[in-house]
């Protein structure tokens, strides 16, 4: 039984030093941060121009 636990271990501790020389996931990672910072921003500035846009769109309306 010990003996089963120990190379369960081994085993874990192996699969932990593959997982932690694998970069793939993290390079996935910081590209999924930069796509949602990009798309953040583009949807801020797009609020932005759209009260603008609104506000203009209005005030011509009103001179009418």
């Amino acid at each position: 039984m010990l003996a089963y636990a120990i190379s369960h271990i081994d085993s874990l501790k192996a699969r932990a030093r593959k997982l932690a020389g694998d970069r793939k996931g993290v390079l996935a990672l910081e590209y999924g941060l930069v796509a949602g910072v990009i798309v953040l921003t583009i949807a801020v500035g797009f609020a932005s121009f759209a009260d603008a846009l609104s506000t203009k769109f209005n005030a011509i309306g009103a001179g009418l």
